[in-house]
């Protein structure tokens, strides 16, 4: 290579041979404190997501989770008849879809906060959508608990989160509409995103889809009770599922939303296109086993680890 070099420089100009001396004396000059800069940046990086951001993002979290807990609670014990009587008219809205009037939300102050809290339609910043889908909280627990639901996570974050890392590359493909929106939308902005969940019986045991992979097939899985008590869940999924976990302290979630005793859409489409395929525990076996998916192994199978002919 070097001869090669050397021959290619014998063969140049007088003009070539100063621009080529020039440019190897920048080179020589600013190379060094280059990448000085870049693999200090990417030190600082490195420790930044691995000892700052994590501990303490979750703490916050839980705080904050704490605190509306504790504003609700206060909230139902100075006026118990008017926040039951809330709940229960918010609880008929979505099972019956006829949104409330505004005129009467504004002349009545503890109706429109309960409809600002656990309603995604009349949420007035982030996680607002058209979904008439009333929040899983405890109160809200006790008047749907045992009917039939359909279950939507519902989060929000900023686009930044979105838009690929020059420093860290993503581990696995995402979904195009993700693609989309870091395309069109700045950093600063913020995106809410609602993903279905699943259908069953309203119980804090029944399993829900916490992520999707770019496929929109099951990637992660949780409980209810993962979903409401354990919001940083949530976060840290989605992250994974965009192919960057160490981003999850970005992310606020604002669910888990259900919609009771009638179908939408989205269950319906769901429900057409058959069973799941992919789930992420299935892949991890298959990933220590390729024979996972015929059962448990014989000795012809262990015998013959290249193929089945």
């Amino acid at each position: 290579m070097v001869v090669r070099e050397l021959r290619a420089y014998e063969q140049m100009t007088w003009w070539e041979r100063l621009l080529f001396a020039a440019n190897l004396r920048l080179l020589r000059f600013h190379g060094p404190r280059f990448y000085a800069r870049y693999f200090a940046r990417r030190a600082v990086e490195w420790f930044r997501r691995h000892f700052i951001y994590k501990w303490p993002a979750k703490v916050v979290i839980h705080v904050e989770e704490w605190t509306i807990a504790d504003v609700h609670t206060n909230i139902r014990s100075l006026w118990p008849e008017l926040y039951d009587d809330g709940v229960r008219a918010v609880v008929r809205m979505a099972e019956s879809r006829r949104k409330i009037e505004l005129e009467p939300v504004l002349s009545d102050v503890m109706l429109r906060f309960i409809l600002e809290e656990l309603v995604a339609y009349y949420k007035r910043e982030v996680c607002k959508s058209n979904l008439v889908a009333v929040r899983i909280t405890p109160v809200v627990y006790h008047e749907v608990a045992g009917k039939q639901g359909r279950f939507y996570i519902s989060r929000w974050t900023p686009i930044m989160v979105i838009k690929p890392d020059p420093y860290i590359r993503r581990a696995i493909p995402i979904d195009f509409h993700f693609v989309t929106l870091a395309h069109v939308k700045p950093e600063e902005d913020k995106a809410s995103i609602r993903s279905y969940a699943g259908e069953g019986p309203i119980d804090y045991d029944t399993p829900v889809v916490t992520a999707r992979d770019a496929t929109r097939n099951t990637f992660l899985r949780g409980r209810v009770r993962d979903v409401v008590f354990t919001p940083y869940r949530v976060a840290r999924d989605f992250a994974r599922a965009l192919g960057a976990p160490e981003k999850w302290i970005h992310i606020a979630h604002c669910s888990l939303y259900v919609v009771p005793t009638r179908s939408t859409v989205m269950s319906r489409k769901y429900r057409r296109l058959g069973p799941e395929k992919g789930d992420l525990w299935l892949g991890e076996v298959e990933s220590r086993d390729p024979f996972a998916r015929l059962g448990p192994r014989t000795l012809a199978l262990i015998g013959r680890r290249k193929g089945f002919t």
